[in-house]
């Protein structure tokens, strides 16, 4: 039988010795200390020098504005909702709504409380406000101090850019002399120098410190960065209401910048609006001095005809046929302005390739027919969508090039329409004529 070694056993059994690790471990006290030290440090620094970041939101409801029965006639325009959308989407980035949305709002000056804990914006809390003439040079993206001396009076100075700022502030400080500076200079004048032309105003008497801090940024900086630091989805999927969102260290300047941006969108979609309104407006407008000319020639006409055939009351003489006959010739006012509605058409679509902004819808001018109205609407509807995507991207962009096929397509049927509508309406003119 094979011995077996049971001090192998006694060993396993053994408890551990805890008094051994920690003599054992206790020498390393010193390096337990330092990571103590420095986890705390930057604990400290972290919550000193770090601004808290929001999130706001906002949200717009986008309307389709193409007719059923289009969308049936054209049968690449069936599922388009979902591109006009994605236009929208790009067009809550785009530099140009962007510039719309920040020309509402004050954010080319950037207002900080001057301490040396963190970076402190005040925004609309700031007791000073900085009129800038952005058609002269000006010193961007550098804090500059001022000091305020009086209600009338205060002083500007250049600062400190400490070793910590690289790494918690989020700009540095005009560090340089400059002519503008340490100089006594008062609110409401003029502050002008080599690199610096504005105003500054004391909007609160009753500020809470002395010295603060301010930073001019140029307009196109303020562009790039907001267009880029907008988020757009929609906000479910398959829906039409999009949701707009951004990230901002002031909760209340984001909202103001989110609440800006989709006034901007609406007035944008407005103006389009009323492009249609104000070409139907005049529209009307030529053809009612046509109308007038006519009116007055008749009149004429009949002052003649008094005149000739020594007439005083035409009405008790003829008044039944002179009852037809301004019945007859209001039908025929009626056919000519129909065809004077539809020729324009006709000539403007020979004459235009890509914008149709203009045309006059058919309802508006007391056309009755509800599908080629609709069909009009469309074009120019799907031409304003056009000229919108070309304010983001280039005409070789492949969603301009389906909308070009699109307007194509339908720009060929509203034409073979006219022609059909131009037969019939000539038709009833000679009708009305020969009665």
């Amino acid at each position: 039988m094979e011995n077996l070694d049971l001090s192998k056993f006694d060993e396993q059994e053994k408890p551990i010795d805890i008094k051994y690790y920690l003599i054992k471990y206790f020498r390393y006290w010193p390096l337990y200390l330092i990571c103590i030290f420095i986890g705390l440090v930057t604990v400290f620094l972290f919550h000193r020098y770090t601004m808290e970041k929001f999130e706001v939101k906002g949200s717009v409801m986008i309307k389709s504005n193409a007719a059923p029965e289009v969308r049936i006639l054209d049968r690449s325009n069936i599922f388009s909702g979902g591109e006009n959308l994605t236009n929208d989407i790009l067009l809550f980035s785009s530099k140009n709504l962007t510039s719309e949305a920040l020309a509402k709002l004050h954010f080319d000056v950037s207002y900080f409380a001057s301490t040396n804990i963190k970076e402190i914006e005040l925004y609309k809390n700031s007791p000073i406000k900085v009129a800038v003439d952005w058609d002269y040079p000006q010193i961007t993206n550098r804090k500059i101090r001022i000091k305020i001396l009086s209600d009338s009076t205060f002083r500007l100075l250049p600062g400190e850019n400490m070793f910590l700022d690289n790494f918690f502030m989020s700009y540095k400080y005009v560090e340089e002399d400059r002519d503008i500076f340490n100089k006594n200079l008062k609110f409401g004048e003029e502050v002008i120098g080599e690199d610096a032309k504005f105003k500054i105003f004391l909007q609160n008497n009753s500020r809470q410190y002395d010295t603060y801090e301010f930073l001019l940024h140029t307009p196109s900086s303020l562009i790039d960065r907001y267009s880029n630091a907008i988020q757009v989805k929609p906000l479910i999927n398959y829906g039409t209401v999009l949701e707009i969102s951004t990230v901002t260290k002031i909760e209340e300047k984001g909202s103001d910048y989110i609440n800006a941006l989709m006034d901007a969108f609406l007035e944008y979609d407005l103006k389009e609006k009323n492009l249609i309104s104000e070409n139907a407006l005049k529209f009307i407008e030529e053809q009612l001095y046509i109308v007038e000319d006519s009116l007055k020639s008749a009149e004429g006409s009949l002052q003649r005809f008094k005149v000739q055939n020594r007439m005083l009351d035409v009405n008790a003489e003829f008044g039944g046929v002179l009852d037809n006959i301004q019945v007859l010739e209001a039908n025929i006012q009626a056919i000519d302005f129909e065809l004077a509605y539809y020729n324009t058409l006709k000539s403007y679509l020979v004459t235009k390739t890509d914008s149709f902004e203009e045309i006059v819808a058919p309802s508006i001018v007391g056309i009755g027919d509800g599908l080629f109205n609709d069909m009009t609407m469309s074009l120019v509807e799907l031409s304003m969508e056009r000229r919108k995507l070309l304010s983001i991207v280039k005409d070789t962009h492949p969603d301009v090039k389906v909308l070009d096929q699109q307007i194509e397509r339908l720009k060929e049927n509203i034409f073979e329409n006219i022609q059909n509508l131009i037969s019939n309406t000539e038709s009833k003119k000679k009708e009305n004529q020969k009665n």
